[in-house]
């Protein structure tokens, strides 16, 4: 007898424990933004023909208010390549924030060698970050 009444016991509480659970994930979805902006990210984007190279390292940290994005480039082909790329930045609604000056960088890869790509938030509203790769022409 005192076994059943525990079992009903713990059967309530994990149905009243699932409740609360389900309920706090239709509450996330509801939210305004899509992005959420305790978590910084930045994704690289580049051609898939320019398959020579691979992408290492994607880190993300803060700096005070700002936000410090870098990627790491590996040329895994045994010859140089010429490479252009730029960094374009979002707010926590996906808004690409415009800058005036965001010119594409040129940089030359040596066979085999890696390249840390750099940048810091020009905005303490941007949330995430994009990098373009593109091989230069």
């Amino acid at each position: 007898m005192a076994l059943s009444s525990t079992l009903k016991h713990v059967a309530m509480l994990c149905l009243l424990a699932m409740f609360v659970a389900c309920a706090s994930q239709k509450e996330n979805l509801n939210t305004k933004s899509n992005i959420d902006s305790r978590t910084p990210y930045l994704s690289v984007i580049y051609d898939p023909m320019l398959s020579l190279i691979k992408v290492g390292n994607e880190l993300v940290r803060m700096n005070g208010d700002r936000r410090e994005f870098s990627a790491e480039i590996i040329n895994i082909n045994n010859f140089n390549e010429q490479l252009q790329y730029k960094f374009k930045y979002y707010d926590k609604q996906g808004f690409e924030i415009k800058l005036k000056n965001n010119p594409w960088k040129i940089i030359n890869i040596a066979p085999y060698e890696s390249m840390s790509l750099q940048s810091v938030s020009p905005s303490n509203r941007v949330i995430y970050a994009k990098l373009f790769v593109e091989k230069k022409n």
